[in-house]
């Protein structure tokens, strides 16, 4: 298989592992609000730890167009333009950002240490969360994105971080020696 040809079915897969991710969701319902709590992050996070930062982040924007071209490919097999208006979008464009960090970070993690990975993905996570409640406080105010964009998130933000770092390291260890 040519070089462009594998990069490119890589891309494609990495799209899809994000799309599978999200329809992995929990509800977190907080007074009147539902709040979806997906595999996306880690996903991403994953994704382009292993195909780099470029690759990891042109599989992210082929996610994200195709779900706002309508693909139901976002949490709960959403998918459209309405995507923008919701208190997600943050997050997911948030995404983008996330997915360059955490494939350059890994590119400078030669030695597969774990504690280095793990602090170079809090750093990413918290990146992702920045993006996450920005937009939630320009939609709102800061006390609420944080209310329903920060806190009831990081606990499960926190798990999915040590899920990664550790699927990492065992596939660079094992398998990508």
């Amino acid at each position: 298989m040519q070089k462009n040809t594998k990069i490119t079915v890589q891309i494609l897969l990495g799209a899809t592992v994000i799309a599978s991710f999200a329809q992995i969701t929990y509800t977190i319902n907080l007074s009147n609000l539902s709040i979806p709590v997906t595999g996306q992050s880690l996903a991403v996070v994953l994704i382009a730890s292993f195909l780099g930062a470029q690759n990891g982040t042109v599989a992210v924007l082929i996610y994200l167009l195709l779900g706002l071209l309508g693909l139901p490919v976002f949490a709960g097999a959403s998918g459209g333009l309405e995507v923008l208006k919701s208190g997600s979008m943050g997050f997911l464009f948030g995404f983008l950002p996330t997915a360059y960090c955490s494939g350059y970070l890994e590119s400078k993690n030669k030695n597969n240490n774990f504690f280095r990975r793990f602090l170079g993905l809090l750093f990413v996570t918290a990146l992702l969360f920045f993006c996450g409640v920005a937009w939630l406080a320009m939609k709102y105010d800061v006390q609420t994105a944080l209310k329903y964009g920060f806190f009831p998130l990081v606990g499960g933000a926190i798990i999915k971080l040590f899920l990664a770092s550790s699927i990492i390291f065992v596939t660079k260890k094992y398998y990508f020696k």
